[in-house]
Formats: structure tokens, sequence, C-alpha cells
């Protein structure tokens, strides 16, 4: 879907993506498929999602290399100091004008999450399922009933000694 815009998230049971401004979990399956799914994009992110990135790789520049990386913020000043090669952009219409040059992928926060989809821009979402019981206190937004279709589901067995936990990688496409 050309010059539309996409979102990649990762939700245990009951939606849970996040506990204290960060993962948790640390799942290899789900990185790689993260890092599938944006290489080449432009990645957009709320502050403080971009903190918690930085915090986990225990760096502040080439968070993620193969991408730019936006920062949806009010303080971009901020972002130049604290996050080297990271562009500020002050609002949502700043991210439409994106999708004029490259893939735009929308990769958190919650209110970051909550401002596109209520846009009909918004067409896809890359969703990794994760079947297990988190504690969180950041869940991804309800989808509203009947306006998301499941276009790609590839489920995968945890594995044998459950270090892994059963999860599934789905494409949600908005319909029409």
């Amino acid at each position: 879907m050309p010059n539309s815009i996409k979102m990649i998230v990762a939700v245990g049971n009951k939606g849970v993506m996040g506990n204290g401004n960060d993962l948790p979990w640390h799942i290899p399956e789900d990185l790689k498929y993260f890092k599938e799914k944006t290489l080449g994009s432009s990645v957009v992110v709320g502050f403080k999602t971009l903190k918690s990135i930085s915090r986990k790789l225990g760096r502040s520049d080439n968070l993620l290399p193969g991408r730019v990386i936006y920062v949806l913020t009010h303080n971009p000043d901020k972002v130049a100091i604290c996050f080297p090669g990271c562009i500020a952009l002050p609002d949502i219409e700043s991210v439409l004008k994106l999708r004029d040059n490259r893939q735009v992928i929308i990769a958190g926060g919650k209110e970051v999450y909550e401002q596109f989809l209520r846009l009909p821009e918004t067409r896809v979402i890359y969703m990794t399922r994760i079947y297990q019981d988190f504690p969180g206190d950041i869940v991804f937004p309800s989808l509203p009933n009947g306006e998301w279709e499941t276009e790609e589901y590839h489920f995968h067995h945890a594995n044998d000694d459950n270090s892994t936990p059963a999860m599934a990688f789905q494409t949600l496409i908005r319909k029409s």
C-alpha cells in the first residue's frame, strides 16, 4: 500500500505492550520481525519510546541502523541534544509529508498509536501477538470491530523449554 502509514507493535495477552516504559519481554524472533519490517523505512516514535529504545541498547546514537528515526515531540531541542541522528517532528501533519519519500512506520508509544489509529491514512498494522500474560501498565488501543481484517497470520509454537512463548506474526489491513 504505497503512501499509506503502517504501524508495528507487539502485544501480550490482554493487549499489554509495555511495563514502566519498557518492553515486558525480550524475544529475539520478535526483534528480528521488527527489523525485517522496518529496515529502510522512516520509523516514527514518541520521545518516551525513543528513551526506552536507547536505555535497552545502552546508547543514544545509531539506535536503529538502516532506518531514519523521527520523533514526535514538542521539544525538538531535547531530541537534538539527547539523540544525535534522530529528527524531531512537531505534529502529525509533518509525519504525513514523509510519505512522499519512503515508507513510514509508526512504532509507538501508546499516545502515538492512538493518534495514528484515528487517521484513514493508517492502513496496515504489523502485529506480533505473544500468547502469554505479562505484567504491564501500557496497553495497545482497542481496534474497532469490523474496521480491520487479517491479511496474513503466521503462528509459531512455544519452544520445548518455554523460553520463547507461542506467538503469531499478523498483518492487519484497514478495510476500505
